[in-house]
């Protein structure tokens, strides 16, 4: 025998780093001023009400893509010459 499943339709596991990846889908597929909790919630095909548990709205979305951009950013190594370090 089979057993019937109930309630709501099991969805992907949401994650800080899928939200932030789906974000980051929205902001090359339709520019930076598409993103919203909306339309992040749609390409992760979730309700929007879902991503609050991972990010506090829109500039929570906004503030995690540019953490991780900015993580991964390497700067180079110190010269001594502060023109050129500031150049660098």
């Amino acid at each position: 025998m089979t057993e019937t499943r109930r309630g709501r339709p099991r969805t992907p596991l949401l994650s800080r780093e899928s939200i932030v990846a789906a974000t980051l889908r929205v902001i090359d597929e339709e520019g930076v001023a598409a993103v919203g909790m909306r339309s992040v919630a749609r390409a992760l095909g979730v309700d929007a009400k879902s991503l609050y548990n991972h990010v506090d709205g829109k500039d929570g979305l906004l503030d995690a893509v540019a953490e991780q951009l900015l993580g991964g950013l390497v700067l180079p190594s110190r010269t001594g010459d502060a023109r050129r370090d500031l150049h660098a």
